[in-house]
């Protein structure tokens, strides 16, 4: 490995303050930033925010469930369809 190669994160012990679930969500967020030619968002800055568990074999209505449970949790509400996940649909519900 190179020389000063390791993310400040690192070198400053935050990442094993952090849960396996939010680590990969930065290193998701910091990609999709460099695929794009984007800035990379500095992760301490950022407040709130939710990540779930998402165990193999999940469906997506099973881990989307998760995250709006989650959501639903810190008192936001969370409108879902009937035939969909998408929050921008027409036939959306309470």
């Amino acid at each position: 490995m190179r020389r000063g190669i390791l993310p400040k994160a690192l070198k400053r012990g935050k990442m094993t303050e952090k849960t396996p679930e939010r680590r990969l969500l930065e290193a998701m967020v910091t990609l999709n930033a460099i695929n794009n030619g984007r800035a990379v968002p500095d992760m301490d800055e950022i407040e709130g925010g939710w990540v779930v568990r998402v165990e193999p074999g999940q469906s997506r209505e099973e881990i989307a469930s998760s995250l709006i449970g989650a959501i639903k949790a810190d008192g936001v509400t969370v409108r879902s369809g009937d035939t969909s996940n998408d929050p921008n649909q027409d036939n959306a519900k309470k």
